[in-house]
């Protein structure tokens, strides 16, 4: 009951307060959906949702997927890398607009994020890349989202990442 409370008490703001990370790529928390015309406004079509809870029935006119973790650094997100960045990809070759969001916005949905930037941003001209590798290193990733949003993945999260840049490293030595 306490739980259901939680998240209706979540549901009562009505500010938007995700960030546009990259064109059509949006980042926030689950607060922002009780904006829907705000996320019209900024032709957001898609949605993915970074926690154990369902997208609530209101938004089942939207492409969404669900990735059903809590924050917790033994959480396995990376297995989740993947298919969210499909889903991501998918949506903005559509030109349209994604939020992903978790229940603060700065742990899951940003960690996704993160991996999206680091495996795909060279395809984005406003994201540095490391002039040694040329690709988006957690680092470079953190720092560019951080500018734009408070962030901080918990550590499990964080060496998930880590090991992206890792096995790149190793293959492009």
């Amino acid at each position: 009951m306490h739980r259901q409370r939680e998240i209706k008490s979540c549901f009562e703001q009505s500010t938007f307060n995700a960030q546009e990370i990259i064109p059509g790529l949006f980042l926030g928390s689950i607060t922002d959906l009780n904006t829907p015309l705000e996320l019209e406004q900024r032709y957001i079509t898609h949605l993915i949702n970074v926690t154990p809870d369902n997208i609530p029935p209101s938004y089942s006119n939207l492409n969404t997927m669900t990735i059903p973790i809590i924050n917790h650094p033994d959480e396995n997100i990376e297995s989740y890398f993947e298919d969210a960045h499909l889903k991501i990809l998918d949506c903005l070759q559509k030109k349209s607009s994604i939020l992903v969001y978790c229940n603060s916005g700065i742990s899951g949905s940003a960690t996704i994020v993160l991996s999206f930037l680091m495996k795909y941003g060279e395809l984005f001209h406003q994201i540095p890349k490391d002039k040694k590798l040329n690709i988006v290193t957690y680092d470079i990733a953190f720092d560019y989202v951080r500018s734009k949003r408070e962030i901080s993945p918990n550590i499990g999260f964080i060496l998930a990442l880590n090991e992206i840049d890792f096995l790149r490293g190793h293959l492009l030595m």
